[in-house]
């Protein structure tokens, strides 16, 4: 029994090559950690060129999901969608993270971001990520707070 569960276990979750490409959106779309943490855990696992590669998957992904909500609901939320000022958004760096991977995550967290935003997606990516230890803390409420700031991707969510 324990070999055909471990074959179970190798086909569905043994590569990241076959585990579902959403279950990583997942982790984008989890106000506490987003892509620096996802970045993180590809690099831990995978080393840092990997990493990229697997983070831009991931990142096409999400665009691509944020697109099909977007036909779906774009109507519902029209001009609420372009952000294109340049901004300047520096990730909360008063965040106790505790030793997440050895501390390596607090390093992340620490460095400042300067892109150009298009979309809610780039947006919500490039915003602080919320306290990981709140233990409180509910993903649906925060969805639903923020539904007006991301109408398309809170769908998604």
């Amino acid at each position: 029994m324990a070999e055909n569960m471990k074959k179970k276990y190798d086909k569905y979750w043994g590569n990241y090559e076959t585990v579902n490409p959403y279950l990583f959106v997942s982790i984008l779309l989890q106000p506490r950690h987003k892509e620096r943490f996802l970045r993180y855990c590809f690099v831990v696992l995978f080393g840092e060129f990997k990493a990229n590669e697997l983070v831009v998957k991931v990142r096409n992904n999400l665009h691509s999901l944020y697109e099909e909500y977007k036909l779906l609901y774009g109507d519902d939320v029209e001009g609420m969608d372009a952000v294109n000022d340049e901004k300047e958004l520096e990730v909360d760096t008063e965040v106790d993270v505790r030793q997440v991977f050895d501390s390596g995550y607090i390093r992340i967290l620490k460095d400042n971001t300067f892109v150009e935003c298009k979309t809610e997606v780039d947006l919500y990516l490039l915003e602080s990520c919320e306290n990981p230890e709140n233990e409180s803390f509910d993903v649906l409420d925060w969805w639903k707070i923020n539904s007006s700031k991301y109408p398309i991707l809170s769908y998604a969510a």
